[in-house]
């Protein structure tokens, strides 16, 4: 079975289940698609990316230090609505947690990723603040070809996050997974 098949079928065997907040994949469905894509047993690996995208909150801006659940809310919806516009239809979509995104990019090297990440920060920062609520957003990308690639993405996101926001890091492929700055 290839793995455009197996991804079907992971989405029809457990549903196209939305999350009600921000109408993407649920964080279950969402691992189910990318375990189904690339093999649990990592039988496929074909070339894709993996990429959480993690709000970042501007404060100063007229938003609470400390973001209330309508906040984080209204923020995850509306970055979900951003990314779901600026990606391909080919692209999956899915809620990750609180105030992070998961993007299964098929087909796309994780090195060759940065320009959707930088589409989708550009997206972000242009169009929150035209919408009521600027933000950012930092990017964590990692190749399904690394261990634990859901890990690896969450340590480049972590990276960028402390690097400053606003960013993307990319985390080197194979299984010796160094992590270095992109954009």
């Amino acid at each position: 079975m290839s793995h455009h098949e197996s991804l079907s079928n992971a989405l029809r065997v457990h549903g196209d289940r939305r999350d009600v907040i921000t109408d993407t994949l649920t964080p279950q469905v969402f691992r189910r698609a990318v375990d189904a894509w690339i093999g649990v047993d990592r039988t496929h690996l074909p070339s894709s990316s993996l990429v959480l995208a993690r709000i970042d909150w501007e404060v100063g801006f007229g938003l609470p230090v400390r973001p209330g659940r309508a906040d984080v809310a209204k923020a995850l919806r509306m970055v979900s609505e951003l990314v779901v516009s600026t990606i391909r239809t080919t692209d999956l979509v899915g809620r990750i947690d609180d105030d992070t995104i998961g993007i299964l990019m098929p087909t796309t090297p994780s090195q060759q990723s940065s320009p959707v990440c930088r589409r989708i920060r550009a997206t972000v920062s242009e169009r929150s603040p035209l919408l009521g609520m600027p933000l950012t957003v930092s990017i964590g990308v990692a190749s399904p070809r690394v261990d634990d690639p859901f890990s690896i993405a969450r340590q480049a996101l972590a990276q960028a996050r402390e690097e400053g926001g606003d960013r993307t890091v990319i985390a080197q492929e194979l299984f010796a997974p160094g992590i270095r700055r992109v954009a």
